[in-house]
């Protein structure tokens, strides 16, 4: 009788321990024109956006991924096509107070990229680029194709935990 008392109070344990552990809260949200939807993630260590229906970059004339926490400020992933064929991206802090000259913000781990296996961009932001962001946070994306007449976007997602 001893052995299964002590079998359930070890696996009891267990699980009562591998339930503190949070997991990044995540969100899909539809998106309009050539954007059929994001999926966003916001975890311990990054927030990720899977962008959907896009085109490849330089058919893509460009694609915002944006991280907002109340008003202004933000953080914003910005990747452009410019003359030559030229993808450009990169990562900025956009302050409420001057909103017109955002910061670069130099980013090890930053990822922009296209999947073209999956037909999705996808982008990393290591929470360590973050530092003025809480940890609820709102993930957007915003772009245009040079074939559509139209923009695209989705989101933004309702306020995501941190992981």
């Amino acid at each position: 009788m001893r052995r299964p008392l002590a079998v359930a109070t070890a696996v009891a344990s267990l699980v009562l321990l591998s339930a503190g552990v949070a997991a990044a809260e995540s969100q899909t949200v539809e998106g309009t024109g050539d954007i059929d939807r994001m999926v966003a993630s916001n975890a311990q260590t990054a927030v990720t956006a899977k962008v959907f229906g896009m085109a490849p970059p330089c058919d893509t004339h460009y694609l915002w991924v944006t991280v907002n926490w109340r008003g202004a400020d933000l953080y914003r992933a910005e990747a452009g096509c410019y003359p030559g064929g030229i993808w450009a991206k990169g990562l900025y802090y956009h302050d409420s107070a001057d909103d017109q000259n955002p910061d670069q913000v130099n980013c090890d781990g930053f990822v922009f990229r296209w999947d073209g296996e999956r037909q999705l961009f996808k982008v990393v932001i290591p929470r360590s680029c973050l530092d003025n962001a809480p940890n609820r946070i709102r993930v957007a994306a915003e772009g245009h194709v040079y074939s559509s007449t139209t923009g695209s976007e989705a989101g933004p997602t309702t306020l995501l935990a941190r992981g």
